[in-house]
Parts: C-alpha cells; structure tokens; sequence
C-alpha cells in the first residue's frame, strides 16, 4: 500500500514556502553570487549558452538551513525558440543512461541534441515507467491499456498542455477483433515484464525498444513490416504485414520499420488465436484516446510524458496527493523538475544531494517545489530522483556530451529522458512523400470534410516554420487512411460474399447483418475514414463470429460487494472496476486502481467483519461479488475471476466459487474452483496473475451471479481482484438451410439462385443455364408461399419451368466436389410439394440480398412450436389451459394466416376449430371436456358419469378425456383429473 505523507510541515520548511512565495519570480539563469534564493543565498553562479535561446547554469547556494545546495538548470522557450523538448530511451523496456538515450538519439534518428535529463518514475516490476505513457517525436513509444493519468503534452509549435489520458488499444487479424476473453488482448507497448509477471496478452515492440524484443519467456512472435511509412500514434491505426512467424521465441530480433506481437507459450490467447493468421496477412493495432475532451491534444503532440508528480499548481506550491504519498516527500536527496513559466519557457533542473556531488545534502519535495515556485515556474512536476538524477549536455559546436550524473560513469539507466533537441531544418524527403500523398488524395477528389481539413493542414507543413517529424508523420498517415478506407471497406464487403447461414448463430447472423447494414451504406465521398474504417473492420470481426459464440454478459454491469476500502483510496471500489473490462496481471504502481482489494484478516479497529465458511476442513474467510445482469439470462456456461498475490506480503485466493440466482436469494452452486486445481499449493507457485476458470458441460440461467472469494485463514491478509467475468452461449445454430447466392442471374457451379417474375415467364437451359440444376417452384399462399412443383436437371431434358407470377424458383446447382453445395443441393432436393417456405434475407421485390440470404422448407408450425398437429386424426394437440388465440396463431409458419373458431373467452379449448391454408384441426385440451379451455370440477364430473355410463362423450371430448394416452378413458384417466382439479397433481408437469 501506499505510504503517507506527514500532515505537518516542519518550522523552517514552512518558512521557506513562505518566503519563496514572498519573493519576486526570477529567471533561472539570471543569478548574482549573494542573491536571495528560497530563504538562503547563493554563493556561486555560472552560466553557458548551449545554442540560442537555450542556457545552462549551474547555482550553489546556502538554503534556509545553512545547508550547501547545488542547482543545475536548462531553460528555453520552445514557442520563440528553434528548440523542442523530446523524450526518448535507448531501451523502452530495461532502460539506458540519458547519455546513451541522447547518443543514439542523434545516430539512430538524425536528431541534434543539446541537453537532457532522467525523466519519468522507474519500476523494477516492469522494468519501465510506473505509470502512462510517453511519445517521441509524434511515436508512441510506451504505454499500458487503460491506464489514465495526466499527460504534460508539446506540440511542434512549442505549447505545453496538461490533459487528462487514457489510451486503449484494438488489434485487427484481417480487419477481424482480437479479443481475450471478450475484453482487450493488447497490454503493453514497447513495455518488459519480469519472466515471473508476464501477462496473458500480448505485448507489442517496435525498435523503440531497440534491436530485440523484451521477451522473457518463450511464446509466439508474430513480426510484421510496418506498412506505408506508418507508426504508432494516438488515435492513429498501424497496420502491418506478417513476414515471420516464430514460435517458442524470446528476445528476438525486430528489425527497422518492423513491430512484434508477442503472447506466451501458456497463454489461453495463444490457444485461441491459433489459426487464425499466417505470413502474409494484416495486423492492425489501433491506439484510442478514450478521453474525448483531450483526442485534440494527445493525438497531436510530438512529445508527451506521463506528469508525474505535480508540485506546482498556478504558480503555487500544491503537490498532488499521489506527490504527498511518496515515501520520500521529506527526504533530502537528489531530485529532477521540469516545469513551464507563464509565457511558455521551460525550465529543468537537476539538484544534487546525499553529499555525492558538491557536499549537497539534497531537498525534500516540499523545498524543490518552493525552488520551482521562487525559478518563476506557473506549474511544474517532480520527475525520478535520487542516483537517477542525471543530466547532458552539448554545446553548439562541441562534439561530446559533458556528464553530471550520481552513480557510475555515465549515470544510471533510467526509464526515459527529457531531451532538447533543434528542430530539424532537412525534411526534404519526409515532406517529399506527403505531398505525394496530398496528389493522390486530390486525384481521388475526395469531398469530405476531414479529407479537407486533412489536405489543409498536410499542406500547411509544406511551408511550416516550425516543424517536427512527428508532424510530418501524423499527417501523412491521416491521408492514408483516406485512401486506404475505401480499400478496406470493399474487402470487408467482399468477405460477406459466400457467406453461409448455418455457420452463425441466429444472434450471431443478425449481428452480421447489422455490420452489413452499416459499412453497405458508407461511401469514401461522403463519411470520414475513420468511420469507414471502423464499419469496415466491425462487419469482417461478424464475419469471423462462426459457431457457438459466447458474450461476456457482465460487461460493465452493476454489483454490490463489501467496502473495505473508500473509492478513492487506490485499492477501493469505485462501483465499477471489476466489470470495466480492464484485466491487469499484476499488482504495480501503474495497475493500482484497476484492482480492488477485500482485507481477509480485518484488525479490531476495521469497521467491518468478513463471514468463514470451511471447506474440506480449511477454514476460509470470504466476501461475495454480487453481479446484476440486468435481465434473465440463459446458458450461462463459463465463469472467470481474475486475480493476484503471493507476493508483496499479501495472500491469495484458497478457492472461488461460482453461483447463479433468478431472485439473488435462492443461488444455484455452478462450482468451486480450488487454487490447488490450477496447480498452486503455496504463494512461491504464482507467476503474476491467478485465474479461477470454471466451465460448465450444461449451462445455467439466472439475472444475478455470485462470486465467492475464499482464502485459507492464516495465508494472507487481502484478496485483489481485477475482474469478474462470465459468459452466456447462444449454442443453437440456425440448422438446415438452403443458401442463396444470387438473384435472376444465370445459375453457374456452385450457385443458389432465385428467380422473381422480374427475370421473365420461365427458366430454361438457355436463359438461366437450368442444366443439372434442382429446381423448386414456390407460389404464394397466405401471406407466405409454398412448394407447387419441383424439378431435377429440367435443362437436360429441355424443359422450360415457369416462374409463377406470385412466386418464385429456387434453382440450385453443384459440381459434385464442394462439400457446401452438394449439401445445398441435397438440402434442395429435400423440398416436397405441399411445404411452407421460409425466407431470410431475401428481398424478392428488389432483388436484394443480406448477407447469409437463405430458404428454409417447413411444415406447418415453426420449429419451437409446443403444439402439434395430426393431419390423419385431424386433432391439433399440445394446448395448456388459458392459451389465447393469438399464442395459438404463433405456433404457426405464417400466424396471420390462421383462422379460430369456436374458442372460449378463457382461450383455445377442446372442440375449437383451427384452419391454416385450407386444412382444418379440431383442437384438444387434455382434461378439457366441456371446451372452456379451462380444467373445473365441471369436467371431472364429465368423466365420473362417462365412467358410471351415466352420459356419453363425443368423440372429441373422449379424445380429450384419454389425458394424452392412447387407450381408452377408464378410472385411473379420472382420478387424474380429480387430483388435477384439486391441485393434487399436475396434468402438465
């Protein structure tokens, strides 16, 4: 947990805040030896100018304490300046020195740098930064899904911005979503995880990360050539080529213009996605900017780097509560800030401390931000300190950096470094391309309006003073995408050609359709590229979506769980974290409020109590997770809580058990799955996360869904918990159907075509190619149509079918080789004159067809029909007490066609007459024998004089009487219906 800051400054600190508060802004580099400063006074100043507008200086001076400081500082001011503030590392993912970041810097991307210094937080848990993301030169060089921060962001005309981020990331096979488990499948950029916490997702690493991957187990690595010049940005998309596929790989190589995406051997990711790609297809990664209001800033910033931690607020000393929370707020050590004035000009400092260099002792927080304060600085932030602080630089004119570092040689590694670099004067080549790219968009003449606004701003670089490469490239892949919408919507299209409804689900097919629905009405003259786009890639992910589909149906649902901890705190419940979709593997500080943490072993002072159970003789303190799903939902069939521990002291679950409830009273028990199940008898056998998968041959169905945590008493203290996730299947597939292809043309192998009057009198061999084809002539009856005649191979023999002008034919041919179409024209030939026929997706008026287009042959009731009907006996059966005519009609292929009559007020009782299509049933209700549709004492006492042969029944009513048996009426069939009647038995159970 995170520790916390004392609440009391101390006399002398408290003065020096006062004082700097006091005393007039001045210029970082404008000293004088026996100047004021922060409450003290300097005692030795020196200065130098490194390029134009840009200094460096170095102060000594004696704080409010007596106590020997030393300062050293760069300012500059990128808005009136040729200089920009860019971060970088030589190595994303274990880190480098900022002398090395900078020298390779300027080998590997042409870059003049001038100064640098450490820049973010370090985690010896990930071996990156702590938290955010950062951006080099227009390149997303770092980052973690979902996390959300604020981000100080430049752009290349030198504005600094603070905006609140959080970045999300989809990958594309094919233009087709990869998920895991329903939710993200991507988790880091460019990000290392230690062998013990490597996550179940995938990892993606360009040479950010320099020449190999961070990879520490083996697994799969998917390395892709980074197509037309394109990188990873903020709400941008990078699309790639796979050229290589290796598998049990690590640290591998990932060349120039090249990305990897790497999953773990052991990875159910790895399993799932198995298959599904190969050399040569596309993987997209596409970066969103899940914070509206910031997509204007974050998606054009050229740098950017996570703001931690705020020191100054309005030209105030206000820490923020994460700053105050560091362990060391009010040591005295090393310590770097960047901060900006009000007119824009950026000041950076390095201070020495813990007696390494200049017999300094070093500042607290506190003072460093009095420091910021009395430099002039509106808002500034403490960057990583201690021996991280380091800082270059390199004047104009010299070829080597001059080092101020704490430890080693050249300094520490660290996660990152904030570099000055000139902006660069030679983009001949760079802006050789765009304006290619701006030909080729005109060509096109593209009307809309972000193709515009694109060509305007790619245009206003072509002259742009101040520019940066990051510009140039955010530019050039606005424009690609233009021109690639247009490509991939017609692909996406395309793929839903042959599309074959008994691959889909019913759900699934409708979802398709919607996709349809929306990327077929999308035109590149007249909707932007990323709505095209993101159409295009939707409708090839429905394409994808064949077989039983599962949907993770507590996706940002509501639950109730124990506080244990107030949401603000960085381990409590918001009310919404364990549904967000956000699965983290493992306690960091840059995962902290993606997890909820329950305390298992409360103290006496906790103002709660956590309830035991024993389970095979352990005895378990648990908490429950109560999930609404809104609705009553079916075939709930897999269940998954993610989880962690076994490190940091704390302990992790014994178990977790699964239960699902209609009224969250009375729960059904769906399973219990043990830790030691999944392999961990003691917390040494956890590699970062903790799943609990249970899966279920029978799936069960409920509105609420209960968790159960269980840890061993005396194993641990907390519980974390990421997320809860479980998933219903819709498991029934649309069945036996005739697919079809085309509509009045002429019928070619492996067709399925339908013929309207619109195509003419009749198909022959001539006009529609009716050779070998099985042909089925349909006519309307009712409101629907049914099967008058049908016809193997009519064009061999020469015989002309003629299309019924309220009808159709449905003409199907194959070659004999293609498994789909040889059971397509079985299918076909399945069809018998006197059957309904049901259409989908067909639209005989126009012609048209929705994806999945198919013809099913059926009897008189649909399908989930609970009645029956008996076209020798003439009876219609299946009937329950009060069904109304109109659930009666619904049984039926085509409800409006049917005809009631004789029906009570209480509903569709023995002896009403049901006519469909020119037949007529008489209905039966078992137990009804006097026709009310309802079973009284008045029927039993029917069947007890039937029986004493005191009166005779009909046939129909004697009928009714048999209770669903075949064999005549006797005593037994009436004490059934007496115990009915007296709610002693059930006839219908």
């Amino acid at each position: 947990m995170k520790t916390k800051a004392r609440g009391i400054l101390s006399a002398s600190l408290a003065l020096v805040m006062v004082l700097a508060l006091l005393a007039p802004a001045v210029s970082a580099l404008d000293f004088s030896v026996g100047d004021e400063l922060v409450g003290g006074e300097v005692t030795a100043f020196e200065e130098k100018t490194l390029g134009t507008g840009l200094t460096y200086s170095k102060t000594t001076y004696t704080d409010a304490g007596d106590r020997t400081q030393a300062m050293y500082a760069l300012e500059f001011n990128p808005k009136t300046s040729d200089f920009m503030p860019v971060v970088y590392s030589r190595w994303t993912g274990t880190g480098a020195t900022t002398l090395l970041g900078g020298q390779n810097l300027e080998t590997q991307f042409g870059a003049e740098v001038y100064a640098g210094v450490n820049a973010n937080f370090y985690s010896t848990a990930t071996g990156s930064t702590y938290a955010g993301y950062w951006v080099h030169d227009g390149r997303l060089a770092q980052a973690e899904y979902g996390y959300q921060s604020d981000i100080i962001a430049f752009t290349s005309d030198g504005e600094m911005q603070i905006v609140n981020s959080k970045l999300t990331f989809d990958v594309y096979f094919n233009g087709e979503l990869v998920t895991y488990n329903g939710s993200n499948s991507l988790a880091y950029i460019n990000k290392r995880s230690l062998a013990s916490n490597v996550s179940n997702l995938f990892y993606y690493w360009d040479t950010e990360c320099g020449t190999k991957t961070d990879s520490n187990l083996e697994g799969v690595e998917i390395v892709c050539e980074k197509l037309n010049g394109g990188e990873l940005g903020v709400e941008r998309t990078l699309t790639g080529k796979i050229v290589e596929i290796r598998t049990n790989s690590k640290n591998s190589a990932v060349g120039a213009d090249q990305f990897v995406l790497y999953v773990k051997n052991d990875s159910p990711l790895k399993d799932a996605i198995e298959g599904t790609y190969k050399v040569g297809d596309t993987v997209s990664i596409r970066v969103n900017e899940e914070v509206e209001a910031s997509k204007t800033v974050t998606s054009a910033a050229v740098t950017a780097l996570a703001a931690q931690y705020r020191i100054v607020a309005d030209g105030m000393y206000a820490p923020g509560d994460d700053t105050k929370a560091l362990d060391h707020y009010e040591q005295r050590a090393q310590r770097t800030s960047v901060g900006v004035k009000a007119d824009g000009t950026v000041v950076i400092i390095c201070t020495a401390g813990r007696n390494v260099t200049d017999s300094a002792p070093g500042l607290t927080i506190p003072e460093l931000g009095a420091l910021m304060v009395e430099l002039g600085c509106e808002v500034a932030y403490n960057l990583d300190g201690g021996g991280s602080s380091q800082m270059i630089t390199k004047a104009e004119g010299e070829e080597s950096f001059t080092v101020w570092k704490n430890e080693g040689t050249n300094g520490r590694s660290v996660a990152n470094s904030l570099y000055i670099v000139k902006r660069p004067t030679d983009n001949a080549e760079a802006l050789g391309n765009l304006n290619y790219l701006i030909g080729a968009v005109e060509e096109k003449k593209i009307e809309t309006d972000e193709a515009k606004a694109a060509l305007a701003s790619a245009k206003a670089l072509l002259t742009a003073e101040k520019l940066m490469e990051g510009d140039i490239l955010r530019e050039s892949m606005k424009l690609q995408n233009i021109l690639d919408a247009g490509d991939e919507l017609a692909d996406a299209l395309a793929a839903c050609e042959g599309i074959i409804a008994y691959d889909y689900s019913p759900s699934a097919l409708g979802t398709l359709r919607a996709a349809y629905d929306v990327a077929s009405k999308l035109n590149v003259n007249m909707n932007d590229s990323e709505t095209i786009l993101n159409a295009a890639r939707a409708l090839k992910t429905a394409v994808g979506n064949k077989g039983e589909i599962g949907f993770n149906v507590t996706a940002g649902k509501d639950y109730t769980a124990p506080v244990h901890y107030p949401a603000t705190d960085s381990y409590g419940d918001s009310g919404g974290e364990l549904t967000d979709m956000i699965i983290d593997p493992k306690l960091d500080s840059s995962a902290e409020k993606t997890f909820v943490a329950f305390k298992m072993a409360p103290a006496a002072t906790d103002k709660f109590t956590v309830d035991k159970i024993t389970i095979d003789g352990v005895i378990c303190p648990y908490v429950d997770v109560i999930v609404d799903l809104d609705k009553e939902t079916e075939n709930i069939k897999e269940f998954v809580a993610y989880t962690t521990g076994g490190y940091w002291g704390i302990g992790y679950c014994y178990a977790v058990e699964y239960a699902v409830s209609s009224d969250s009273n009375n729960w059904t028990v769906a399973g219990t799955v043990k830790a030691e199940d999944l392999g961990v008898s003691t917390a040494a056998d956890i590699e970062g996360e903790l799943n609990f998968p249970l899966v279920l041959d029978e799936g069960l169905n409920g509105r609420y869904i209960r968790v159960r945590l269980l840890m061993a008493q005396g194993s641990g203290s907390f519980v974390f918990i990421s997320e809860l996730q479980a998933f219903a299947y819709e498991d029934t597939m649309i069945g036996d159907v005739g697919y079809v292809t085309d509509t009045n043309k002429t019928i070619g192998n492996n067709d399925a075509v339908i013929f309207t009057p619109d195509f003419g009198d009749a198909l022959t061999k001539d006009n529609g190619n009716s050779t070998w084809a099985y042909v089925v002539v349909a006519e309307a009856s009712g409101s629907g149509y049914k099967v008058t005649a049908v016809y193997s191979n009519p064009g061999n023999a020469g015989t002309s079918v003629a299309i019924p002008a309220n009808g159709f034919v449905y003409a199907v041919h194959t070659d004999n080789e293609n498994v789909n179409s040889k059971a397509n024209r079985a299918y076909a030939e399945s069809a018998k004159v006197g059957q309904y026929i049901l259409l989908d997706g067909v639209d005989l008026s126009t012609g048209a067809l929705l994806p999945g287009a198919y013809i099913r042959f059926t009897g008189t009731l649909n399908e989930d029909a609970v009645i029956a009907v008996d076209d020798e006996t003439g009876y219609l059966t299946g009937l329950t007490p009060g069904m109304t005519e109109d659930e009666v009609k619904a049984q039926f292929v085509s409800p409006e066609d049917v005809v009631i009559s004789g029906a009570s007020k209480d509903g569709v009782g023995t002896g009403a007459q049901i006519t469909f299509n020119g037949q007529t049933w008489t209905a039966v209700l078992i137990g009804d024998l006097n026709g009310d549709a309802k079973i009284t004492a008045t029927d039993y006492l029917l069947a007890k004089k039937s029986i004493l042969k005191l009166t005779e029944l009909d046939e129909v009513q004697t009928e009714a009487f048999k209770l669903g048996e075949t064999t005549a009426p006797s005593a037994s069939n009436y004490l059934k219906l007496k115990k009915h009647v007296l709610k002693l038995a059930d006839l219908f159970a």
